[in-house]
């Protein structure tokens, strides 16, 4: 299980938070200066962060995640995709890291 916050630029370094970061949380900021946090999204980028622990072969390939993450999200009332007015569920997500084919 991944946790239920992760840092902000873990977000925008993985292109989440631009896309979707309208429909997140606002930022939690602790007493320490120039931390930001956000509670998680989505598990994508903490799966990333995992795989990219220890270096891999191509022998090792495919590496497969998943878990039965929460999410937070702030959608609003109306939204056309989606469930409607979400501010946390749980979901059954999977990541598989493959080698690239010919």
């Amino acid at each position: 299980m991944t946790p239920h916050i992760g840092d902000v630029k873990l977000y925008k370094t993985s292109g989440h938070y631009e896309k979707y970061g309208k429909d997140s949380f606002q930022p939690i900021s602790t007493p320490v200066e120039g931390e930001s946090y956000l509670l998680k999204p989505m598990n994508c980028p903490h799966h990333c962060e995992i795989y990219k622990i220890k270096p891999k072969s191509y022998k090792d390939l495919p590496v497969r995640m998943a878990e039965f993450g929460t999410v937070y999200r702030y959608e609003m009332s109306g939204e056309l995709h989606g469930l409607t007015r979400v501010r946390s569920f749980t979901q059954d997500d999977a990541h598989i890291f493959a080698a690239p084919t010919s």
